[in-house]
């Protein structure tokens, strides 16, 4: 078994193959970091944060077949690690659902994500910039799914 010390190793090495744009090589090594932590059910913190970051680079990849899902499993990781309660990671993955469900045109799931980003920043009375952000582009997602949008 592989210890934290290595998957800590696989995470640098992700992010030196991430800074020079080999997306491929970021992401197998993500993925060797977040095999170690599965067996370690309190580092769910940790296994959002690496499956989001995953999910960010396949869809710069434009494999986008996989992202909605591992959007969602980092989601589930981090409603785990937070107890149930709203965090700002969860705000964050329900942003990024919403903007990329936006950009498939699936306007309707896209907007009940914003919504829910919304609801969960204000309730963390979170940056108000962050907010009128989810806002800005809520308000985008909805005139594009109204009937008289062009």
């Amino acid at each position: 078994m592989m210890s934290l010390t290595q998957a800590l190793s696989f995470i640098q090495e992700a992010e030196q193959w991430k800074s020079k744009n080999r997306d491929r090589y970021a992401i197998s090594f993500y993925e060797k970091a977040l095999a170690i932590y599965e067996v370690h059910p309190e580092f769910n913190q940790e296994k959002g944060e690496i499956t989001f970051e995953i999910a960010h680079l396949w869809r710069a990849l434009g494999k986008y077949a996989v992202v909605g899902g591992l959007y969602l499993k980092a989601l589930s990781f981090f409603e785990k690690a937070s107890n149930g309660q709203p965090s700002l990671s969860q705000a964050g993955v329900l942003f990024h659902l919403g903007e990329f469900l936006t950009h498939l045109w699936k306007l309707n799931p896209a907007i009940s994500y914003y919504e829910r980003a919304l609801s969960m920043l204000r309730a963390l009375s979170a940056n108000p910039g962050t907010i009128l952000l989810v806002e800005q582009q809520l308000s985008k997602a909805l005139s594009k799914s109204s009937p008289t949008a062009k």
